[in-house]
Order: C-alpha cells, then structure tokens, then sequence
C-alpha cells in the first residue's frame, strides 16, 4: 500500500516506480536502459504535499482526490508497472480520510521548531 513508497518521516522510499500513469515520458527509463524504470518516477515526498497541486510528474491530476482516485484503479497495467500497484476499493469516507491525512503533513507557515 501507500507506506511502502511513501515511507520515514519524509513519506518517500526516494526510489523510482512506474505507478500506471499516462504519459509518453520513458522517465528513469530514459536514462537507466532497464525495463523496470520505463516510466519509473522519484516517490515524491508528502510533506506539504497539500501545497503542490497539481500531481503526477506531467502534471496530470489536479487534486489529491484524483490521486487517491489514481491508485483505487491500480494505474496503467504493463510490464515495467510496479507490482505494488494494484486496485484498492476505498469507501467515500475512506477516500476522504486519506485526503485529510495527507493535507495534515503541512506545516504552519511562519513556525520555526528549535532544538533544545
């Protein structure tokens, strides 16, 4: 699920992954000749993720909802698809309780947290 990319305090394996999405951009693939990272991204962080519309490396979902949406459908199915993705069934409220989880990961702007 989630947690196995969006892992640690900073929500992100900072790994490559081909999540299903449309695009013609090879991503990682481009790069690194290997078929598992055709169009393998960086797992983002989520802090501040609220901040940052819209989603996707293209740009392509413009609200955390369609993101949640995005991986209840399990993405694009081909071979360099990353084998934890797969459809999920979440409940509307489910959906909505993901969506506030992920705008919690925001900071208050201005505040500044010293050690002690």
């Amino acid at each position: 699920m989630c947690f196995s990319c969006h892992a640690g305090w900073r929500f992100t394996d900072d790994q490559f992954h081909d999540i299903g999405t449309t695009t013609t951009d090879q991503g990682r693939g481009r790069e690194v000749k290997v078929e598992t990272l055709n169009f393998a991204f960086k797992t983002p962080t989520l802090r501040s993720v609220a901040l940052r519309p819209p989603y996707m490396h293209n740009a392509s979902l413009a609200t955390l909802g369609d993101v949640v949406r995005h991986y209840e459908k399990g993405g694009i199915d081909r071979p360099s698809r990353s084998a934890m993705m797969h459809p999920i069934q979440l409940t509307d409220q489910e959906r909505l309780d993901l969506v506030a989880f992920m705008e919690t990961l925001t900071a208050e702007t201005g505040v500044v947290r010293q050690s002690r």
